[in-house]
């Protein structure tokens, strides 16, 4: 894809790389906002973010991590987690995608059990 390729995702950002350009192996989002996504778990797949711009607090399972600008965040399939962004921008991806389709939309609500605290 070129530069100022991308798919626009309204409230989230760009989708740079899609799980069709990967085969289901991974996508790539650059998150611009404003949407935050409530907490939650993926159960099968790991996640990783890296801070482009502005400051984002990530929770991972009871951890909390301030992350600025150059700070990555990897999230073990299973933990719960949640974020707070604040204005900026960051990198988000995910692997492995789901059978159903190439999304990042396959979040389920975390449980008690492994809610961010």
């Amino acid at each position: 894809m070129a530069e100022q390729e991308g798919k626009p995702l309204p409230l989230i950002g760009t989708l740079r790389v899609s799980g069709g350009d990967t085969a289901g192996g991974f996508e790539l989002i650059e998150y611009t906002g404003p949407l935050q996504p409530p907490p939650h778990v993926h159960r099968n797949r790991e996640e990783v973010f890296y801070v482009l711009d502005g400051q984002f607090t990530f929770t991972v399972g009871t951890e909390v991590f301030d992350v600025s600008p150059g700070g990555t965040v990897f999230i073990p399939g299973g933990r719960g987690t949640g974020s707070r962004r604040r204005p900026g921008a960051e990198l988000c991806s995910w692997s492995p995608l789901p059978a159903w389709k190439g999304s990042s939309r396959s979040w389920a609500p975390a449980s008690p059990a492994d809610a961010p605290a």
